[in-house]
């Protein structure tokens, strides 16, 4: 009885502190691979533009990835290491993970690598004395125009279009134009198209909404 009590004892005292120590090394591993890639998206996003981005998009993705197949990784290692630590036969395991990892690898290369293009979305707001067909004409010429151009066509993937009117505010007939671009390119060709816009409305006499202020005055009550 002695005897079989201090077998378990030295199990405990070398086997047993060892799996101990793999199951709270894998526990922190992890936690560590599900708090991390929370970060990416934040450090990644771009400052200034609204929405998600694509970049935001792509660190999404990658963090998601992360999580997930790091996590597999990490229980895969820990039950590997258990099993020998029990005395059990782990060739066929290892074998086995190593199919797994390609399909993981071959999955992960497919997730990862999203769309190769991205999309700047122009919303452009113009007076209601204006002729709408005039304005989508003229955005069309402008959209050509830079496709065509030595420099922004490069960027461009598809030729701007023109969508049509996109909304009727209070102040202004919104007219939405749109163009495909290489990746994260879109902020650059969109301030390509608004400076090119501004220009030709400028020399074509179209008139953009701008904020009025109307203050009204009472005559001061006499007493």
């Amino acid at each position: 009885m002695r005897g079989e009590f201090g077998e378990i004892l030295l199990w405990l005292k070398t086997s047993g502190l060892r799996l101990l120590v793999i199951a709270i090394g894998s526990i922190l591993l992890i936690r560590l691979l599900r708090a991390v890639p929370e970060r990416i998206p934040n450090l990644m996003a771009a400052g200034g533009e609204p929405g998600i981005t694509e970049r935001e998009k792509r660190a999404r993705t990658a963090a998601s990835l992360i999580r997930t197949v790091g996590t597999t990784l990490v229980v895969i290692v820990a039950v590997m290491m258990a099993f020998r630590e029990i005395g059990l036969d782990i060739t066929p395991l290892i074998a086995g993970a190593g199919v797994a990892g390609l399909a993981i690898g071959f999955g992960a290369q497919s997730l990862i690598k999203t769309k190769e293009w991205s999309r700047a979305v122009l919303e452009i707001g113009v007076s209601y004395e204006e002729d709408v067909d005039r304005v989508i004409a003229l955005l069309s010429e402008i959209g050509r125009s830079l496709a065509e151009d030595e420099s922004f066509g490069k960027l461009v993937l598809e030729p701007p279009q023109v969508l049509g009117v996109e909304a009727l505010t209070d102040s202004q007939v919104t007219i939405r134009m749109l163009t495909k671009t290489v990746p994260f390119k879109q902020w650059e060709v969109a301030r390509e198209l608004r400076r090119r816009i501004k220009t030709r409305f400028d020399r074509e006499g179209i008139r953009t909404p701008y904020p009025h202020r109307v203050i009204i005055t009472r005559p001061a009550m006499e007493h």
